[in-house]
């Protein structure tokens, strides 16, 4: 896993490699720790941004949180591209800046 971002909230963007049960391109923004950690995957490369989050509405990240998680996403595709191969190759991947 490698984070290429941080949120100033806390929010944590990262990719990971070899995560094959998902074959399209895609990133975890997670939030918090443990049993209050909340998240969703989101798949950039879709038009518009879409996302993946739990069924347990415990675990999800609050709409404001996907909301700016996402607008940062549209706004940094390009990035997120070149992070995300970099990734499957095993490379560390440049720091996505936020906003």
């Amino acid at each position: 896993m490698s984070t290429v971002c941080r949120f100033p909230d806390g929010t944590v963007i990262s990719i990971w490699q070899d995560d094959d049960q998902f074959h399209d391109p895609h990133f975890h923004a997670t939030k918090g720790t443990g049993p209050t950690r909340r998240k969703a995957r989101v798949f950039w490369r879709d038009d518009p941004v879409s996302y993946e989050e739990s069924p347990k509405s415990r675990l999800r990240l609050k709409p404001k949180e996907l909301k700016k998680t996402i607008q940062w996403a549209a706004n940094h595709r390009a990035e997120l591209d070149a992070a995300y191969e970099d990734v499957q190759v095993g490379r560390v991947p440049e720091t996505i800046p936020f906003p």
